[in-house]
């Protein structure tokens, strides 16, 4: 039995619909429980700069917490079948971190709201590359994550880190929730 040309690239097609939706539920299994992790831990800062103005107290211990947890889950997915998933997912968000405490050292936020809303922008950022790199699904997580945060930024000012405590964190949780399902 021989196979036409259209017969053979179409079956070709078939296996790359078929790698990268493998690709996409990987990212997903990875990523869901970091962000559900950081969802929780975004709703205890954010939470936390919404009962005093001295949240940063709260907010580095809950981070070096996040980015420990963050580390270990990508160290534990590089063990699985396809290392180098955990392995860029564990160097890009340390790139990331680099470039968020080199930002703020240059630039210097001078009201709270300003230091609440950068790391929920880079956040946000940092999905939508993953989903351009990746999975569609972190686009989508991106974009809400902007659009969220500077409808709170803008309008809803005086209430912006209960705003987030809300809409960051259970976003995220959302979003990993939705990661998961599928």
């Amino acid at each position: 039995m021989t196979i036409s040309p259209d017969q053979a690239a179409a079956a070709l097609k078939d296996i790359e619909t078929v790698a990268a939706r493998s690709n996409d539920l990987k990212s997903y299994a990875i990523g869901a429980p970091i962000l559900i992790m950081w969802g929780i831990i975004c709703m205890m800062g954010y939470g936390a700069g919404a009962i005093s103005p001295a949240y940063g107290v709260v907010w580095f211990p809950l981070s070096a917490i996040g980015a420990a947890a963050t580390f270990f889950l990508a160290r534990r997915a590089k063990r699985g079948a396809d290392g180098r998933i955990g392995s860029r997912i564990g160097w890009t968000w340390g790139a990331l971190i680099v470039f968020y405490v080199a930002a703020f050292a240059v630039l210097r936020p001078t009201e709270p709201n300003q230091f609440a809303a950068f790391p929920a922008l880079l956040v946000a950022l940092s999905y939508a590359l993953m989903g351009i790199w990746t999975s569609r699904r972190y686009i989508v997580l991106g974009i809400a994550v902007a659009a969220f945060t500077l409808v709170g930024y803008f309008a809803l000012a005086p209430f912006f880190s209960l705003w987030m405590a809300v809409v960051m964190g259970g976003g995220l949780v959302l979003g990993g929730l939705w990661l998961k399902q599928v």
